[in-house]
Protein backbone atom coordinates (compact mmCIF):
# COMPACT_ATOMS: atom_id res chain seq x y z
CA UNK A 1 0.00 0.00 0.00
CA UNK A 2 0.98 3.55 -0.34
CA UNK A 3 -0.04 6.85 0.71
CA UNK A 4 -0.94 8.78 -2.65
CA UNK A 5 -1.80 12.36 -0.92
CA UNK A 6 1.42 12.16 1.16
CA UNK A 7 3.36 14.85 2.09
CA UNK A 8 6.35 15.83 -0.35
CA UNK A 9 9.13 15.79 2.34
CA UNK A 10 7.94 12.42 3.26
CA UNK A 11 7.50 10.94 -0.15
CA UNK A 12 10.82 12.56 -1.18
CA UNK A 13 12.98 11.56 1.62
CA UNK A 14 11.90 8.41 1.10
CA UNK A 15 12.83 7.85 -2.80
CA UNK A 16 16.17 9.21 -1.89
CA UNK A 17 16.71 6.39 0.85
CA UNK A 18 15.33 4.02 -1.95
CA UNK A 19 18.30 5.52 -4.11
CA UNK A 20 20.42 4.74 -1.17
CA UNK A 21 19.88 1.00 -0.67
CA UNK A 22 20.06 0.67 -4.09
CA UNK A 23 23.70 2.28 -3.85
CA UNK A 24 22.48 5.14 -5.70
CA UNK A 25 24.08 8.91 -4.01
CA UNK A 26 23.76 11.15 -6.67
CA UNK A 27 22.15 13.60 -5.19
CA UNK A 28 24.82 14.00 -3.05
CA UNK A 29 25.74 17.39 -4.76
CA UNK A 30 23.15 18.99 -3.56
CA UNK A 31 24.33 18.77 0.12
CA UNK A 32 27.12 21.94 0.37
CA UNK A 33 23.66 24.41 -0.01
CA UNK A 34 22.13 22.68 3.12
CA UNK A 35 25.78 22.29 5.07
CA UNK A 36 26.28 26.11 4.78
CA UNK A 37 22.88 27.14 5.85
CA UNK A 38 21.49 24.33 7.78
CA UNK A 39 18.36 26.63 8.65
CA UNK A 40 16.04 25.04 6.26
CA UNK A 41 13.23 23.42 7.02
CA UNK A 42 12.75 19.79 6.69
CA UNK A 43 9.06 19.72 6.69
CA UNK A 44 8.89 22.50 3.88
CA UNK A 45 6.23 21.98 1.32
CA UNK A 46 6.75 24.52 -0.88
CA UNK A 47 9.65 23.20 -2.69
CA UNK A 48 12.26 20.49 -2.22
CA UNK A 49 15.99 20.74 -1.01
CA UNK A 50 17.20 17.03 -2.65
CA UNK A 51 19.86 17.65 0.34
CA UNK A 52 17.98 17.68 3.41
CA UNK A 53 15.83 14.72 1.53
CA UNK A 54 18.65 12.84 0.79
CA UNK A 55 20.05 13.17 4.54
CA UNK A 56 16.72 12.43 6.19
CA UNK A 57 15.76 9.40 3.98
CA UNK A 58 19.08 8.13 5.00
CA UNK A 59 19.24 8.43 8.42
CA UNK A 60 15.72 7.10 8.87
CA UNK A 61 17.15 3.36 6.45
CA UNK A 62 19.93 4.13 8.58
CA UNK A 63 18.97 4.20 12.00
CA UNK A 64 15.19 2.48 11.35
CA UNK A 65 15.69 0.13 8.96
CA UNK A 66 13.83 -0.09 5.43
CA UNK A 67 10.87 -2.37 7.19
CA UNK A 68 10.14 1.01 8.63
CA UNK A 69 10.04 3.04 5.65
CA UNK A 70 7.27 0.32 4.53
CA UNK A 71 5.60 1.04 7.27
CA UNK A 72 5.78 4.85 7.06
CA UNK A 73 4.99 5.32 3.29
CA UNK A 74 2.11 2.83 4.06
CA UNK A 75 0.38 4.99 6.49
CA UNK A 76 -2.75 6.79 5.90
CA UNK A 77 -2.02 9.81 7.83
CA UNK A 78 -0.05 12.44 6.51
CA UNK A 79 3.55 14.29 7.93
CA UNK A 80 4.54 14.33 11.26
CA UNK A 81 1.09 13.01 12.15
CA UNK A 82 1.86 9.82 9.61
CA UNK A 83 5.75 9.56 11.17
CA UNK A 84 4.52 9.73 15.04
CA UNK A 85 1.95 6.72 13.85
CA UNK A 86 4.51 5.05 12.09
CA UNK A 87 6.94 5.10 15.36
CA UNK A 88 4.49 3.67 17.23
CA UNK A 89 3.58 0.91 15.00
CA UNK A 90 7.42 -0.05 14.75
CA UNK A 91 7.58 0.15 18.62
CA UNK A 92 10.23 2.47 18.20
CA UNK A 93 9.91 4.44 21.68
CA UNK A 94 10.20 7.36 20.22
CA UNK A 95 8.42 10.82 18.92
CA UNK A 96 9.27 12.74 15.48
CA UNK A 97 10.51 15.24 17.22
CA UNK A 98 12.46 13.33 19.54
CA UNK A 99 13.63 11.51 16.21
CA UNK A 100 14.24 14.68 14.25
CA UNK A 101 16.86 16.20 17.54
CA UNK A 102 18.79 13.37 17.24
CA UNK A 103 19.06 13.81 13.40
CA UNK A 104 20.21 17.74 13.51
CA UNK A 105 23.14 15.95 15.71
CA UNK A 106 23.85 13.68 13.32
CA UNK A 107 24.33 16.46 10.63
CA UNK A 108 26.69 18.39 12.76
CA UNK A 109 28.66 15.24 14.28
CA UNK A 110 28.51 12.50 11.71
CA UNK A 111 30.45 10.31 13.74
CA UNK A 112 28.67 6.92 13.13
CA UNK A 113 31.13 5.34 15.60
CA UNK A 114 29.42 6.88 18.51
CA UNK A 115 25.95 5.87 20.58
CA UNK A 116 25.75 3.10 18.57
CA UNK A 117 25.47 5.19 15.18
CA UNK A 118 22.62 7.50 15.91
CA UNK A 119 24.70 10.34 15.43
CA UNK A 120 26.01 9.62 11.98
CA UNK A 121 25.89 8.15 8.50
CA UNK A 122 27.54 5.20 6.91
CA UNK A 123 26.36 5.58 3.47
CA UNK A 124 27.35 9.42 3.12
CA UNK A 125 29.97 11.66 3.95
CA UNK A 126 28.85 14.69 4.68
CA UNK A 127 30.68 18.46 4.46
CA UNK A 128 31.13 20.10 7.41
CA UNK A 129 27.70 21.69 8.78
CA UNK A 130 28.14 25.72 9.10
CA UNK A 131 28.21 27.31 13.27
CA UNK A 132 25.34 29.96 12.76
CA UNK A 133 27.55 31.68 15.80
CA UNK A 134 30.80 31.38 16.99
CA UNK A 135 31.28 32.75 20.93
CA UNK A 136 35.36 32.25 22.46
CA UNK A 137 37.02 33.32 25.10
CA UNK A 138 35.36 34.08 28.71
CA UNK A 139 33.65 37.46 28.26
CA UNK A 140 29.54 37.35 28.87
CA UNK A 141 28.29 37.34 25.35
CA UNK A 142 24.46 37.07 24.34
CA UNK A 143 23.50 35.32 21.25
CA UNK A 144 19.95 35.92 19.48
CA UNK A 145 18.62 33.72 16.74
CA UNK A 146 15.85 32.94 14.57
CA UNK A 147 15.33 29.28 13.42
CA UNK A 148 12.84 27.81 11.13
CA UNK A 149 10.33 25.31 11.95
CA UNK A 150 11.51 21.67 12.10
CA UNK A 151 14.99 23.25 11.41
CA UNK A 152 18.24 24.05 13.58
CA UNK A 153 21.04 26.42 14.76
CA UNK A 154 24.88 25.61 15.88
CA UNK A 155 26.20 28.09 18.16
CA UNK A 156 29.74 27.15 19.22
CA UNK A 157 31.68 27.88 22.12
CA UNK A 158 35.43 27.86 22.18
CA UNK A 159 38.32 28.93 24.33
CA UNK A 160 36.47 27.97 27.47
CA UNK A 161 38.98 29.92 30.36
CA UNK A 162 36.96 27.31 33.20
CA UNK A 163 35.58 24.08 33.59
CA UNK A 164 32.08 25.49 34.10
CA UNK A 165 30.28 27.84 31.59
CA UNK A 166 26.62 29.40 32.75
CA UNK A 167 24.28 28.75 29.73
CA UNK A 168 20.61 30.35 29.82
CA UNK A 169 18.36 29.64 26.65
CA UNK A 170 15.03 32.09 26.67
CA UNK A 171 12.58 31.96 23.63
CA UNK A 172 8.59 33.32 23.38
CA UNK A 173 7.91 29.70 22.61
CA UNK A 174 9.64 27.48 24.82
CA UNK A 175 7.56 24.78 23.98
CA UNK A 176 9.02 24.51 21.01
CA UNK A 177 12.16 24.54 21.55
CA UNK A 178 14.73 21.79 21.32
CA UNK A 179 18.00 21.70 22.74
CA UNK A 180 20.89 19.38 23.04
CA UNK A 181 24.64 20.14 23.90
CA UNK A 182 27.85 18.84 22.05
CA UNK A 183 30.35 18.38 23.99
CA UNK A 184 33.74 18.04 21.99
CA UNK A 185 36.23 16.85 24.65
CA UNK A 186 39.37 18.67 23.34
CA UNK A 187 42.72 16.38 23.47
CA UNK A 188 41.00 13.39 24.88
CA UNK A 189 39.15 12.99 21.20
CA UNK A 190 35.94 12.38 23.58
CA UNK A 191 32.42 13.27 22.20
CA UNK A 192 29.90 13.73 24.25
CA UNK A 193 25.82 14.84 23.38
CA UNK A 194 23.68 15.99 26.24
CA UNK A 195 19.50 16.87 26.03
CA UNK A 196 18.86 20.03 27.83
CA UNK A 197 15.13 20.53 29.11
CA UNK A 198 14.47 24.15 27.25
CA UNK A 199 12.39 25.13 30.51
CA UNK A 200 15.61 24.72 32.62
CA UNK A 201 17.60 26.42 30.48
CA UNK A 202 15.42 29.39 30.36
CA UNK A 203 16.40 30.03 34.33
CA UNK A 204 19.99 29.04 33.60
CA UNK A 205 22.15 25.94 33.88
CA UNK A 206 25.63 25.83 34.38
CA UNK A 207 28.01 22.72 32.69
CA UNK A 208 30.19 21.50 33.97
CA UNK A 209 33.48 19.00 33.82
CA UNK A 210 34.68 20.77 31.07
CA UNK A 211 38.35 19.76 30.10
CA UNK A 212 41.47 22.39 28.77
CA UNK A 213 40.84 22.62 25.33
CA UNK A 214 37.31 21.58 24.69
CA UNK A 215 34.46 22.81 22.73
CA UNK A 216 30.68 23.15 23.20
CA UNK A 217 27.94 23.08 19.96
CA UNK A 218 24.75 23.83 21.35
CA UNK A 219 22.09 22.30 19.03
CA UNK A 220 18.84 25.12 19.01
CA UNK A 221 16.20 23.64 17.13
CA UNK A 222 12.47 24.59 16.37
CA UNK A 223 9.19 22.60 16.19
CA UNK A 224 5.59 24.53 15.40
CA UNK A 225 4.36 26.48 12.25
CA UNK A 226 6.52 29.78 12.48
CA UNK A 227 10.03 30.30 12.97
CA UNK A 228 11.08 30.73 16.63
CA UNK A 229 13.21 33.07 18.11
CA UNK A 230 15.50 32.76 20.74
CA UNK A 231 17.95 34.13 22.87
CA UNK A 232 21.98 32.24 24.06
CA UNK A 233 23.04 33.91 27.71
CA UNK A 234 26.93 32.53 28.10
CA UNK A 235 28.54 33.66 30.85
CA UNK A 236 27.25 36.47 33.23
CA UNK A 237 24.10 38.30 32.12
CA UNK A 238 24.05 41.78 31.68
CA UNK A 239 24.20 45.48 28.76
CA UNK A 240 24.36 45.09 24.93
CA UNK A 241 28.08 46.66 23.75
CA UNK A 242 28.14 45.16 20.03
CA UNK A 243 26.06 43.91 17.49
CA UNK A 244 27.87 41.70 14.93
CA UNK A 245 25.43 39.78 12.53
CA UNK A 246 26.13 36.53 11.10
CA UNK A 247 27.09 36.46 7.58
CA UNK A 248 24.92 34.80 4.99
CA UNK A 249 21.79 32.57 5.84
CA UNK A 250 17.99 33.53 5.92
CA UNK A 251 18.06 34.58 9.10
CA UNK A 252 21.19 36.24 10.76
CA UNK A 253 22.20 35.34 13.98
CA UNK A 254 23.32 38.11 16.04
CA UNK A 255 26.22 37.77 18.81
CA UNK A 256 25.96 40.84 20.72
CA UNK A 257 29.01 41.31 23.07
CA UNK A 258 29.31 42.20 26.89
CA UNK A 259 32.38 43.86 28.02
CA UNK A 260 32.97 43.99 31.71
CA UNK A 261 33.51 48.29 32.81
CA UNK A 262 30.37 48.69 30.56
CA UNK A 263 28.44 45.81 32.22
CA UNK A 264 29.56 47.36 35.24
CA UNK A 265 28.42 51.15 34.96
CA UNK A 266 24.87 49.97 33.36
CA UNK A 267 24.30 47.54 36.60
CA UNK A 268 25.49 50.66 38.92
CA UNK A 269 23.52 53.16 36.70
CA UNK A 270 19.94 50.70 37.10
CA UNK A 271 20.48 50.47 40.57
CA UNK A 272 17.66 51.57 42.88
Amino acid sequence: NYDEDEESWINESASEAAMVVNGYTTDEEFLPSFAENPDQSLVETSYVNYGIMLLWGTYLYERLGIDFLHTLVSEEANGLAGLDRALADAGVGMTSWDLFLDWVVANRLDEPGIYDGIYGYVSLDLPPFADSAVVSGDAARTVQGRVSPYAADYIRIEAIPSDTLHLAVSSPRTEDLGLRLIRLEGSAGQIVVEPIDPAEAEGGIDVTGIPPEATLVLVVAAKGRRDLSYTVEIGESGGVCAFVPRQGGKNGTALLFFFPTLLLLRRRGTRR
